[in-house]
């Protein structure tokens, strides 16, 4: 496969947003700049030729782009959707940070393995297997 560059990605927040039950998830949600927008469909095109399975991918148009705040699957309906009414705002001034690299994290055989991604450097059009790494 031919070695491509993958550039610095752009991340600013535009608000404070939840994933509904049952995720139940409170997130910063992400703007889709155009180097995050890019990177993800790159990304998505080198996965395509790999055996690597997402669960439950959405097309790019429909993609959420966040960072997970909070996990309350434990809360019942009442105490979500009390959680989800007091988080959700959008961000003023949008927070900004340029990312250089990234880790791609996926589970085989109950164990976690992590592979960092270094941005603006020569990538091939693979991801290698790294030994895994055991996490409590």
């Amino acid at each position: 496969m031919p070695r491509t560059t993958v550039s610095p990605i752009e991340l600013s927040v535009d608000g404070v947003d939840g994933f509904p039950t049952p995720f139940q998830i409170v997130i910063a949600r992400l703007a889709r700049t155009p180097s995050l927008v890019a990177g993800y469909a790159g990304l998505t095109s080198l996965l395509d030729s790999t055996d690597f399975h997402r669960i439950g991918e959405l097309p790019l148009d429909e993609w959420v782009f966040h960072l997970s705040l909070i996990y309350a699957g434990s809360l019942d309906e009442i105490g979500w959707q009390a959680l989800d009414d007091r988080s959700r705002r959008a961000v003023e001034p949008r927070p900004k940070e340029v990312i250089t690299s990234a880790e791609f994290v996926w589970y085989a055989h109950g164990i976690e393995h992590v592979e960092t991604l270094r941005f603006g450097a020569k990538a091939k059009g693979h991801v290698r297997t790294p030994a895994p790494v055991e996490r409590p």
